[in-house]
């Protein structure tokens, strides 16, 4: 008591064995995916800090850190960069090389860590398609579904009922809520277990093959093949659903996939609910961080701190009313609206909802 003796070496030992023990005890699956999941990156990043001399600038920064800024000013890394097991770890393999070559600037979509390890001009998610990797999306969709297993969704600490259903009044015809890249609509069909006296049609975008294995939407849901880099078909819907899919892009694209629903919004009457991560500027956790990692190498995407997305938004004409966090390690919703500027653009419709035929 009261001395700074250093423990016996044994002692200490001892103590981490059980202290690790400890923490797999309090595991549940879905941190042991995650505590796994990780590993991969941890020397790709090691690598990456050396290279930049990050450890003795870190040194001095004590317990509170250092923010994005402050280390990007001290290093003259792009701003994007600071802010991913088959499949994924040659391109983590290239990342420490792919990052040096281009000046420590952040990937793009099609050109970056993956490019280099696979020799391909394809975007991540397009190569990630390829039929020889139809293994590694099955595993990957896997991991997805374990990580959703036991987690809250976002329902459970969104207001739906009084920001959604509330306020305004919908029927049979008008659209309640489409959701813009929603797999296998899965997202709508939890929202009319939910709240099963709603009104409005429940909309499933994404592509055509992804469409073809929803199928008819049991009634549920429309299912409609739309890729969001085009114009928004459906336009005046009280909500765009869009859940886990602008981390996959880099902010280029994201702008452009915002853009598109923002000239289909109906102003004071749609919103925009964004389910993503949203990082904290210091002392973000080693999970979403490592989420962040993955993004980049595969596609150049990222998690986002508040003051990007507030930028991103902006740069599509959008603005955030509120952003609802239950605990950093859950994806948080995003409620945004047409800003004033676009309010007051010719560009922005003033229809109701309908819904136009695609060619």
């Amino acid at each position: 008591m009261g001395t700074d003796r250093p423990l016996e070496p044994h002692i200490r030992q001892e103590l981490q064995g059980l202290a690790k023990q400890l923490g797999f005890a309090l595991e549940s699956p879905f941190d042991t995916l995650n505590r796994l999941a990780v590993l991969p990156f941890q020397h790709a990043v090691v690598r990456v800090a050396i290279n930049l001399a990050l450890f003795d600038y870190m040194v001095d920064a004590g317990p509170d850190g250092k923010t994005e800024e402050e280390i990007r000013n001290k290093t003259g890394v792009d701003e994007l960069l600071l802010c991913m097991f088959d499949f994924i770890g040659p391109v983590f393999q290239k990342l420490p090389g792919s990052l040096a070559k281009r000046n420590y600037c952040c990937p793009t979509a099609t050109q970056g860590p993956l490019q280099d390890a696979y020799n391909t001009n394809l975007s991540g998610w397009d190569f990630f398609l390829e039929p020889q990797f139809a293994d590694s999306l099955q595993d990957c969709n896997l991991f997805m579904k374990g990580r959703r297993q036991g987690s809250l969704s976002w329902l459970d600490f969104y207001p739906f009922a009084e920001k959604v259903l509330g306020g305004v009044s919908t029927d049979a015809e008008s659209v309640l809520v489409v959701d813009v890249g929603g797999g296998l609509g899965h997202g709508l069909v939890e929202i009319k277990e939910r709240f099963p006296q709603s009104q409005g049609r429940l909309i499933l975008q994404d592509l055509s093959k992804t469409i073809e294995q929803a199928g008819n939407g049991k009634g549920i849901f429309e299912p409609m093949a739309h890729d969001f880099f085009t114009p928004q078909p459906v336009q005046g819907p009280r909500t765009f659903l869009i859940r886990q899919v602008l981390h996959d892009w880099p902010d280029r694209e994201c702008q452009k996939i915002l853009q598109h629903l923002a000239a289909a919004m109906r102003p004071e009457h749609s919103k925009l609910l964004i389910n993503e991560f949203v990082l904290a500027d210091v002392g973000a956790s080693d999970f979403i961080t490592a989420i962040d990692l993955v993004m980049m190498g595969m596609s150049g995407g990222m998690e986002r701190t508040v003051s990007r997305w507030n930028k991103l938004l902006a740069s599509a004409g959008l603005r955030i009313e509120k952003i609802w966090t239950l605990n950093e390690e859950t994806e948080s919703v995003i409620e945004a609206v047409l800003s004033e500027t676009s309010k007051s653009s010719g560009h922005i419709s003033t229809r109701g909802a309908t819904v136009a035929e695609e060619s």
